[in-house]
């Protein structure tokens, strides 16, 4: 049954001065989440709305919070993520004293059962997992003002997601990188992350043609960026014939981000990349020591990362592999080692060191709620 009413929904931008946090922010699981909800029936498109992205990205506190207001919306939903996860919470309190009639949601990321968001009282409901299954019962309770504090999100067939730029939800900006994805959920889920950071364990593909169709669009848009948010592109079961329907949609070299192992790619594959266009590829390095690798639970074969890494290089495409830095196991010594290791391969100053840390209802975390 649809429900009638105005949906606002937010997400903040991480805050740095250099403004790539503001370019890079795009609202792409928000609009991919309530377009599903319109091919369900759940809502029609004026039923809902983004926050005006310039406010998003540029707005101070005070801007935000007087253009909710101004909507006087009975549900705001906050996208939360680990680098808006304050701001975020800061605003939604100061929004609830001032819309005591709204109720706030919160999915993303960073929402899990056992975190400490019930207590902080800055929402009424908190969707974990994949949003869209919980999403319906949110609205339903809401249309009868009987919203429970938590929901869990299932997973959906991924292969019927429909893409929030070709339904026309989200618009394309020149001067902002479009976002791209081949499926849902993780191939190999690292025991420090949470189950829930790229959806659930199990990759699940969604159409072949949908990301060419959309790089396409933004060829012709004049898009100068596109970036995969897939966990790992190259896990797709018919990569380099994806690659290449890339390389054909492509015409007006859009730059290319993935998420990809080097250890994956030989010479025809990064020759595939280089005519689509790829830029960039990144991915979890982790660490060299052995030990902790087997503790995080991943793997490495040196000498076809560093094989790949070359052949990704001698094309033009960049490798930026992320360090974890406070593994198990490893010490100093050990985080020499790594970048010793990345700096004879030709990739050190491109390394993005990132500190470990423990998700909730991770491997390794909090324990899973009751």
């Amino acid at each position: 049954m649809r429900v009638t009413m105005t949906i606002v929904c937010v997400e903040l931008p991480s805050q740095d001065s250099s403004g790539e946090g503001a370019r890079d922010n795009v609202p792409f699981d928000l609009a991919a989440m309530m377009t599903w909800a319109e091919t369900a029936g759940l809502v029609r498109r004026e039923d809902w709305t983004l926050l005006d992205q310039n406010t998003a990205d540029y707005g101070g506190d005070a801007a935000v919070t007087g253009a909710v207001v101004a909507t006087q919306a009975p549900v705001v939903i906050f996208r939360l993520l680990d680098y808006n996860l304050e701001r975020s919470l800061w605003l939604a309190k100061r929004l609830r004293s001032l819309m005591p009639a709204t109720h706030f949601v919160a999915c993303g990321p960073e929402v899990t059962r056992d975190s400490l968001l019930q207590k902080s009282h800055a929402f009424d409901a908190l969707i974990e997992g994949e949003p869209e299954t919980a999403l319906a019962g949110v609205l339903a309770d809401t249309a009868t003002r009987s919203l429970k504090p938590w929901y869990r999100g299932e997973p959906v067939d991924a292969a019927t997601m429909p893409d929030p730029y070709l339904s026309g939800a989200l618009t394309m900006h020149p001067r902002k990188p479009v976002i791209l994805r081949t499926s849902r959920g993780v191939d190999r889920l690292p025991s420090f992350a949470s189950p829930h950071a790229r959806g659930a364990p199990g990759q699940r593909f969604m159409h072949r043609d949908r990301g060419p169709k959309v790089l396409r669009m933004a060829s012709d848009a004049g898009v100068a960026e596109a970036m995969f948010v897939d966990d790992r592109l190259d896990t797709h079961p018919e990569f380099a014939g994806y690659v290449k329907m890339l390389a054909a949609a492509n015409e007006s070299g859009v730059g290319l981000r993935a998420r990809i192992d080097p250890a994956r790619i030989d010479d025809d594959t990064a020759r595939l990349m280089a005519d689509a266009a790829f830029m960039e590829a990144g991915g979890w390095l982790g660490s060299t020591n052995a030990r902790a690798q087997e503790a995080a639970g991943m793997s490495l074969d040196r000498d076809a990362f560093e094989r790949g890494a070359r052949l990704l290089w001698n094309t033009g495409i960049m490798v930026r592999p992320s360090v974890i830095i406070g593994l198990p196991f490893d010490d100093y010594d050990a985080g020499i080692e790594t970048f010793d290791f990345l700096g004879m391969a030709g990739i050190g100053k491109d390394a993005e060191p990132t500190q470990h840390s423990l998700a909730p209802r991770s491997a390794i975390g909090l324990p899973p709620a009751s």
